[in-house]
């Protein structure tokens, strides 16, 4: 028993020692530019007894994946090209490299970034549009750069074709939150009313148009390109507040839009009438942003022989020259006759009257 024993003893110590295991010593992934990547892989051999042994590194297989898994490359080439202007800003690549020995696959991955990538960005921002503190226009021009290879400088690249993004609105030093709008196309209108956060940026910039007759507007733009995260542009636009003489100004031409619109309605002969307009008072509302404008108008006849039309009334009118309605107060007989044969009403109500703009400037401020 002992001497068996000893025989399968021997035979289980051979067998031992003829068990190989090979390991990865090294691999290495470098670049000659950001399209080229070398891969240089080193394996060993390990036995039951004694130090790892090198041995000749057998074919490769090659596979190379993005941050999404999205194959980049197959196949056993050691040098071989990936698509960098295509990938994400600092995008992480993984490079996996397997060689075979008999039936086992030893496999060895490492990770390099692709290059840095901006957008740079040309903008016209309109804002406020037509008097609107809800509305404004944006027109953009987008170029896509990468940095050079092992430079500091920068070179052109395709320009994805995902042009959406994200601009972010909101009052400088407001206490509220921005409003976020997204964009699909590099021109276009953009509304702010119905938006999360408006009553808190409608609230800041009336208290800042109230307490220091300007406001500064700050618009952020974030693109879907190449996953940047960060703004690629701040542009900041300080809203004035029309001044008392700017209001008087609109509200005349309230007044006489309105009475050429009434007299156009009321006169009998298109031809030949003399028409007048008096402002009598305006005043203004900040919270409804709207005027409240008492106004005479009227126009002479010379049809056979010439008579006066006069009328007087009140015209209430949003800032944004919407929900006009103009309510008749007095006139004289003839007038007050002609208004009740036309309207048979005391009020008429307006369609949209035509405004003064609020006025901004650009504060060049970027960040690319």
């Amino acid at each position: 028993m002992t001497c068996i024993s000893a025989v399968l003893l021997l035979v289980q110590f051979m067998g031992c020692g003829a068990r190989k295991e090979y390991l990865v010593d090294s691999i290495d992934v470098t670049r000659s530019s950001w399209d080229t990547v070398k891969v240089d892989v080193s394996f060993s051999r390990k036995l039951s007894l004694g130090d790892p042994q090198p041995v000749e590194t057998p074919p490769l297989s090659v596979r190379v994946f993005d941050s999404s898994i999205d194959t980049l490359y197959v196949g056993s080439d050691l040098i071989f090209a990936i698509p960098d202007a295509a990938l994400n800003d600092r995008e992480i690549i993984s490079v996996e490299a397997c060689a075979s020995f008999g039936t086992s696959e030893v496999c060895a991955q490492k990770g390099i970034v692709s290059s840095p990538k901006r957008v740079l960005i040309e903008d016209q921002f309109e804002y406020p549009l037509e008097g609107d503190y809800d509305s404004g226009e944006y027109e953009f021009t987008f170029k896509a750069e990468r940095q050079v290879f092992d430079s500091d400088d920068w070179e052109s690249i395709p320009l994805p074709d995902d042009r959406s993004g994200l601009i972010v609105v909101n009052v400088q030093n407001g206490v509220g939150d921005g409003m976020s709008v997204p964009f699909t196309r590099r021109k276009g209108k953009f509304e702010l009313e119905n938006r999360r956060n408006n009553a808190d940026f409608r609230r800041d910039l009336l208290k800042g148009l109230l307490e220091d007759n300007e406001v500064t507007v700050a618009f952020d733009v974030f693109t879907n390109a190449f996953a940047i995260r960060d703004p690629i542009l701040q542009r900041e636009l300080v809203v004035d507040s029309k001044s008392l003489a700017t209001r008087e100004v609109e509200a005349g031409l309230f007044v006489e839009e309105t009475s050429r619109r009434l007299v156009g309605q009321l006169r009998t002969f298109p031809l030949g009438p003399q028409r007048f307009a008096y402002l009598d008072s305006w005043s203004y509302d900040r919270e409804s942003r709207s005027y409240t404008i008492r106004l005479s108008f009227g126009w002479r006849s010379s049809f056979i022989r010439s008579r006066y039309f006069d009328l007087s009334g009140i015209l209430t009118v949003n800032e944004d020259g919407s929900d006009g309605s103009f309510e008749i107060t007095s006139g004289n007989s003839r007038g007050l006759r002609r208004w009740d044969q036309r309207f048979g009403s005391r009020s008429v109500a307006m369609e949209a009257l035509p405004v003064l703009a609020g006025s901004s400037r650009r504060v060049d401020r970027t960040a690319q």
